[in-house]
């Protein structure tokens, strides 16, 4: 990099700072917090009091093991981001800030990861700022980087694996690169099991595109350690931690059964109208769109999809003939738009719409956001398309600043902040979910 991307890319990380650090102390823990910090503090026993006395033998408690016991009795899910917080914690302190700044810190390492990765997919230096910059205003990435939950973490470590991924059917790998593949892709997977639609689409992407004996060998060998360990914790563990979240499947299934107008929206059965809804909300998410959180309804933002939209658009109509530009674009179509197609699999399977929640768009972001970006940069060099393109990116970029408004205000007033001891004395708030947008998501 010159000294011009150095600063460029400097300031970009300060602003990705300031939105993911701002207000960070001006609201209480959530529920889940609550869960993961207990968890990582080997003190939660599957109990859903919250308010027992925490620091009761709190030195003995405080173990690797029981941390390992504590996820099994939440759900199984989530491991690594456990275990990293439990370390944390003890170097850094248990405290609800210090617990949120492990969230903070792989949120910032996401920004830089974008560049990088839009770097090496296209070689474009301006696209990869762009990226950047992008990834560090984004609502959603910043809304959940504000939390002490994995899923920050795990997003970090799947893009991690599919840059590496990308360098192996790149033909620019080395062996370190496999290596390297199966750490990321074994973290991402203990950090977040839903992470796991990443490996599918890597799996597609090299039927289509890999004819090459040698890394179909390597590629193979990789997966099946990233298996053989993924199963090592699941027979061993987490297993135990499926139960759980069968028992709780099941509840939904049953609750979404029994749904009807005016009931919690948090619960829905998966009709086809209420997929395609939450596609629009994922993809509105995805791309950067959190106007729902000032009370408006999906159908009063739905359009705005078409922002994004079209300048995607713009780029696949000039696209260069080659096959290494298409096999590029193809490449982040697949990660961004598969892991749709795997939740809404999994909600019909359920019958529910739990799968399809936003969250769990935080995965596919990325990839979303180095494909828009190269796709301004790109659209907008042909002439008759610089003014649309300028003006929708402009549109893009004001939508996700003022996105980030009513997060860190919706936030301080759903989870006042507490005072006094941490966090024996936290009352247990009785919510579905720490996103707003959760709540609003089919109200009429």
């Amino acid at each position: 990099m010159n000294r011009k991307t150095i600063y460029l890319l400097s300031a970009i990380l300060f602003i990705g700072f300031f939105c993911r650090s701002f207000r960070i102390d001006k609201f209480g823990l959530s529920y889940d917090e609550q869960v993961s910090i207990l968890i990582a503090e080997g003190k939660y026993h599957g109990s859903t009091d919250l308010n027992s006395d925490y620091s009761l033998h709190l030195s003995q408690d405080n173990s690797f093991g029981n941390v390992i016991a504590g996820t099994v009795f939440d759900n199984g899910n989530s491991v690594a981001y456990n275990i990293f917080l439990h370390y944390w914690l003890l170097i850094f302190g248990s405290t609800a800030e210090s617990a949120r700044e492990l969230s903070i810190v792989f949120g910032l390492l996401l920004i830089p990861l974008g560049y990088a990765f839009s770097k090496i997919i296209f070689e474009n230096e301006n696209a990869g700022c762009l990226t950047a910059l992008l990834l560090a205003l984004h609502p959603l990435l910043t809304e959940f980087a504000h939390v002490a939950r994995a899923y920050t973490m795990a997003t970090f470590f799947s893009t991690l694996s599919s840059y590496f991924f990308y360098r192996m059917i790149s033909g620019t790998a080395k062996n370190k690169t496999f290596a390297f593949y199966v750490v990321a892709s074994v973290t991402a997977l203990l950090s977040h099991y839903l992470t796991s639609y990443i490996f599918i689409a890597h799996g597609l992407i090299f039927l289509l595109f890999m004819r090459h004996r040698i890394l179909w060998m390597k590629y193979l060998t990789a997966n099946f350690i990233i298996g053989c360990m993924f199963l090592l914790w699941f027979f061993s563990f987490g297993k135990e931690g499926v139960k759980v979240m069968d028992a709780l499947n099941s509840d939904f299934t049953t609750r979404a059964a029994d749904f009807t107008a005016g009931d919690n929206p948090f619960v829905i059965p998966a009709t086809a109208k209420n997929i395609f809804t939450c596609w629009l909300q994922i993809w509105l998410q995805m791309f950067g769109d959190q106007l729902q959180n000032f009370g408006l309804r999906i159908r009063e933002v739905a359009v705005l999809v078409l922002l994004p939209f079209s300048i995607l658009y713009f780029f696949l109509r000039q696209i260069k003939n080659t096959s290494y530009e298409k096999s590029a674009v193809v490449f982040l179509l697949a990660m961004t738009f598969v892991q749709t197609l795997f939740l809404t699999a999994l909600a019909v399977r359920a019958g529910h719409c739990i799968s399809l929640r936003p969250v769990y768009a935080n995965f596919a972001t990325p990839y979303a956001i180095i494909l828009l970006a190269h796709s301004i940069f790109i659209s907008g060099k042909v002439k008759q398309l610089q003014k649309p393109v300028a003006a929708i990116t402009a549109a893009i970029i004001l939508i996700m600043v003022l996105s980030l408004v009513p997060g860190y205000l919706n936030k301080a007033k759903k989870f006042p902040e507490k005072t006094g001891a941490f966090p024996g004395d936290m009352e247990k708030l009785d919510c579905s979910g720490y996103c707003p947008v959760e709540e609003c998501v089919f109200t009429s």
